[in-house]
C-alpha cells in the first residue's frame, strides 16, 4: 500500500517530528511528510517543531498543537480527530495544499525570486 493511499483513507495524519523525552515516534523530517498529507486531502495535527508550523493555517490545514508539551499535543489530537475529520475538512485541506504548494504556486515564488535578483544586477549594473 502507498503512502497516499493511506493517506486518503485516513481522517487525520499526525507527524510527530523528532525523537523527543516524550515521543517514540521518530521522522527526520516531517514537513514533506505533512505537504504529502494535505495534497491527499488529510488533515494534519502537529506540534510546532520544524517546518511544520509553517506549513499550518490552523482549522484549515489541521491542528497546530500551541506548544511541544504532551498537553498541548493531547489538545491537539482532540481537537483533530473530533473538528477535522468530515469531508469539508478534507476538502479544505487539499485546497490549501493545492494553493500554497500547488505549481501555479511554486512558479510564482520562483519568478518572483528571478524578479528580485534580476532587479538587483540592474540595480548595481548603474553607475
Amino acid at each position: 500500500v502507498t503512502m497516499p493511499a493511506q493517506y486518503v483513507v485516513a481522517s487525520t495524519f499526525a507527524p510527530l517530528g523528532p525523537k523527543s523525552e516524550y515521543m517514540s515516534c521518530v521522522f527526520v523530517n516531517p514537513m514533506p511528510t505533512a505537504v504529502e498529507a494535505l495534497s491527499c486531502g488529510t488533515p494534519v495535527i502537529g506540534r510546532p517543531v520544524g517546518g511544520i508550523a509553517e506549513i499550518f493555517e490552523q482549522g484549515r490545514s489541521g491542528v497546530l498543537a500551541r506548544n511541544r508539551t504532551v498537553e498541548a499535543l493531547g489538545w491537539a489530537i482532540d481537537q483533530g480527530l473530533t473538528q477535522l475529520t468530515d469531508e469539508t475538512s478534507r476538502r479544505a485541506a487539499r485546497s490549501f495544499a493545492e494553493q500554497r504548494f500547488g505549481m501555479a504556486s511554486f512558479v510564482a515564488r520562483h519568478e518572483a525570486v528571478y524578479e528580485r535578483a534580476k532587479a538587483e544586477q540592474a540595480r548595481k549594473a548603474v553607475p
